[in-house]
């Protein structure tokens, strides 16, 4: 029998469609990655319990989407580039100033490492122009923190979209290479602010806030660098100056901006977190503007277009007095651009 659908074509009468059937009642398998187990009734259904599935089996690794990953990040190229840190909360003054009190009521973990070429290349493999879906990469404690869809087209159109902005316009230095190369173990630059909320969503975690960031920055001191006060100038502890690779440069170019962790433990800060100035500026989840006064577990994030986020740390390029944990050097980008001086560190929930 045929059935005319529409005046306009034919199609079989197949009559109700069946559930997806297996054979062995407890069988597991991957459906992209939730895992499916076949249940009594030889029925597959998504076991949500499971945070991610890989070859058929629950994986309940705290970074699954590292899986496979070479260790070659850190000062002697042999550290898990995906390496997660946890930062304690508690009460702290922003810039050592009492009238920016923050508390923060949860630890948190934090990327040790901004985000490699080599790890966002699995983001890139993945990626379909497919926005996340509502609310996903949310803060645990920041309340209509998740993915807006007002951002979807802001997101480049597929994966030849992606590779071809991370070139920042092929004349800067844009990290991203189409095929693995020298460059795996740098940091991801060229990246935009949707598009490092969209990855970290990705990986299971979500943008730190701006407190979230100077907490693992300043430390319980809230000192001028990561890894001390004025006393303790950033030479031979960050990547800033086109020095990166040892030696002052007029020239600026990628050769200047070393593997992660390059100047580790010494420009780490109190927590171990390596790169938290110099290097890549690193996306905050907060809009720019005034900072919140006291406030719990806070992040800005009301604005109207064109909307500038914050970023923070200073970069490759920048002079030393840019790297200093100073309120000055606070600066807003609109999240629509990409810069050669802009990667990504995110963080998450402690297991």
């Amino acid at each position: 029998m045929l059935l005319l659908t529409g005046g306009a074509a034919c199609v079989p009468d197949v009559g109700p469609v069946e559930p997806a059937q297996c054979e062995t009642v407890g069988e597991q398998r991957c459906a992209g990655d939730r895992l499916e187990v076949c249940d009594a009734n030889w029925q597959w259904q998504v076991d949500a319990s499971c945070p991610f599935c890989l070859d058929g089996a629950c994986l309940t690794a705290p970074r699954p989407r590292c899986v496979g990953l070479p260790a070659t990040c850190g000062p002697d190229g042999d550290e898990d580039c995906c390496a997660t840190l946890p930062v304690p909360g508690g009460e702290f003054d922003r810039y050592n100033d009492p009238a920016l009190h923050v508390t923060l009521t949860s630890d948190f973990a934090l990327d040790r490492f901004e985000v490699t070429v080599g790890r966002f290349r699995g983001f890139v493999a993945s990626y379909t122009g497919e926005p996340p879906e509502e609310g996903a990469g949310a803060h645990p404690r920041v309340p209509g923190s998740g993915w807006d869809p007002a951002w979807n087209d802001d997101l480049p159109e597929d994966a030849e979209a992606l590779k071809k902005a991370l070139l920042c316009g092929q004349v800067s230095a844009g990290l991203w290479t189409d095929e693995p190369g020298e460059n795996e173990d740098k940091p991801i630059n060229c990246v935009r602010w949707v598009v490092a909320f969209a990855f970290c969503a990705w990986d299971g975690g979500y943008l730190p806030t701006e407190a979230e960031w100077l907490r693992a920055a300043g430390g319980t001191a809230q000192s001028l660098y990561p890894w001390g006060g004025e006393d303790l100038p950033p030479d031979d502890r960050a990547v800033f100056g086109c020095r990166g690779d040892g030696a002052p440069s007029p020239d600026c170019s990628d050769e200047d901006i070393p593997r992660v962790g390059s100047f580790s433990p010494g420009g780490d800060g109190e927590w171990g977190h390596a790169d938290l100035v110099g290097s890549m500026n690193e996306w905050a989840l907060d809009v720019r503007g005034d900072l919140p006064a006291e406030c719990t577990d806070c992040a800005s994030l009301d604005a109207t277009a064109p909307i500038y986020r914050i970023r923070s740390g200073g970069h490759w390029r920048a002079g030393a007095g840019e790297l200093k944990l100073d309120p000055g050097n606070r600066v807003g980008v609109n999240q629509s651009y990409q810069y050669d001086d802009l990667g990504i560190r995110c963080a998450r929930e402690l297991p």
